[in-house]
């Protein structure tokens, strides 16, 4: 794929470093006489000299290089986006996030630009959204627990955990052992606080309660099964 581009520095074109490389490095376009100094926690916008036209159905992604962002320097808005539709020339905001101050000059390469293909969509208005394990759960929310899957009764689990049994946090005792590859049956769930649920061994009717607080028991130890 060509893509046309106009090159008002006086820098070479754009090229991949390696035949595998994603990105193409972007210089600098400043008079060879100045540099810009970029202080502690600020921002610049630093000329390319460069104009693309990026055929439409792609965009112009611009990320952060690696050595540069080890010394400070980063894309303060990245990933910058350059549309299709936009022919102006192309400049990088960079942020210096180090504690001393930084000096772009004429020529240095500043940024990496990635030419992506993307697919915009048509939006549906509707009043609910399809139901997942991990529901509503965002800003590191995965990180801080296992996704809890929902539990219904009626949902069939498999244990996948060999647990000696369940601790509860109140009174730090064992519950009953779990057995792996077994499959277990929620038959009920306390409707007051709907945080304890009672399971049952598939054929067996003796039953054990689990509060679904502790430890995150059934992302743990469960998968559903149905």
């Amino acid at each position: 794929m060509k893509v046309k581009i106009i090159n008002k520095s006086n820098n070479p074109l754009p090229r991949y470093a390696t035949n595998g490389a994603a990105g193409f490095d972007l210089q600098a376009n400043i008079d060879s006489e100045n540099v810009i100094c970029i202080e502690p926690n600020e921002r610049k916008k630093i000329p390319t000299g460069l104009y693309f036209e990026i055929p439409i159905g792609y965009k112009m992604s611009i990320i952060p290089r690696s050595g540069k962002s080890f010394e400070g320097i980063v894309v303060a808005n990245s990933p910058g986006l350059v549309d299709s539709d936009y022919r102006g020339e192309v400049k990088v905001i960079l942020q210096n996030s180090s504690i001393e101050k930084i000096y772009i000059k004429h020529g240095d390469r500043i940024a990496q630009g990635v030419i992506e293909k993307f697919e915009q969509v048509e939006f549906e208005l509707v009043e609910t959204l399809s139901e997942t394990a991990r529901g509503a759960g965002g800003f590191g929310s995965t990180d801080l627990k296992t996704i809890e899957p929902e539990i219904k009764v009626g949902t069939v689990l498999i244990a996948k955990d060999a647990c000696k049994g369940f601790y509860s946090k109140t009174t730090n005792k064992p519950q009953n052992a779990l057995i792996v590859g077994k499959e277990y049956k929620v038959i009920g769930i306390n409707t007051t606080t709907d945080d304890l649920v009672i399971i049952s061994e598939i054929g067996n009717f003796h039953g054990f309660g689990i509060n679904k607080d502790d430890a995150g028991y059934f992302g743990e130890y469960f998968d559903i099964v149905k």
